[in-house]
C-alpha cells in the first residue's frame, strides 16, 4: 500500500461512517417522533384481563421493562395470522399481539386469575442522547413507593369485623 492512498483510505472510511450514521439518524425510532413516542405513563398499569380490584388476599405481579425500551411496544409482537390481535393506531393498521394480556391471562386458570392481579411498571428506560439522568436505585424506590401506596389503598378498604 502506498502512502498516498492511506489519507484517501481514511477519509472514504470516515465519510462512510458519516452517511452510515445519518441514515441510522433518519430511519432509526426516535421518542421525539410522535409515532414512537411512549403513550403510557409512568405508572403501575393493571392488565385488563385479570381482577384488578383492589382487596388484601391474592397475589400481585408486576412486569418490568427492560431499559431502552418503550412500555407501549415491549409486550407485542407483529401478529402473523392470529385471530386475537390489537390495532395500534399509530402504527397504520398493523395488528399485534400482546405476550401478557393475550397468553398469560389464558395459562393462568379461573380460578387464579380470580386472586391474581398483574401489572405493567412503566418507567422512563431511554438511554440515548437526550435522555434524562437516571439511578437504579431510584427507579427501585419509586417501583416500592407504588406498591406500597397501592397496599395501603388495600388496608383501608379491607372489610371490617362487625359485631351482633
Amino acid at each position: 500500500m502506498e502512502i498516498t492512498s492511506r489519507p484517501r483510505l481514511l477519509w472514504t472510511a470516515a465519510l462512510s461512517l458519516l452517511v452510515a450514521r445519518l441514515i441510522l439518524q433518519i430511519f432509526m425510532p426516535s421518542r421525539l417522533d410522535s409515532d414512537y413516542a411512549q403513550k403510557s405513563g409512568f405508572e403501575l398499569v393493571p392488565v385488563d384481563c385479570f381482577n384488578s380490584s383492589l382487596r388484601a388476599t391474592g397475589v400481585d405481579i408486576i412486569l418490568v421493562h427492560g431499559l431502552g425500551s418503550n412500555p407501549d411496544t415491549t409486550w407485542q409482537k407483529l401478529a402473523k395470522n392470529v385471530s386475537r390481535n390489537h390495532t395500534d393506531p399509530a402504527s397504520q393498521g398493523k395488528q399485534f399481539v400482546n405476550w401478557v394480556s393475550d397468553f398469560l391471562c389464558e395459562d393462568f386458570p379461573p380460578e387464579v386469575r380470580r386472586h391474581a392481579r398483574v401489572f405493567f411498571y412503566n418507567y422512563d428506560s431511554y438511554w440515548k442522547n437526550d435522555a434524562i439522568e437516571e439511578r437504579r436505585s431510584r427507579l427501585g424506590h419509586e417501583l416500592f413507593e407504588e406498591v406500597t401506596s397501592m397496599a395501603v389503598k388495600v388496608s383501608r378498604l379491607k372489610p371490617l369485623g362487625t359485631v351482633v
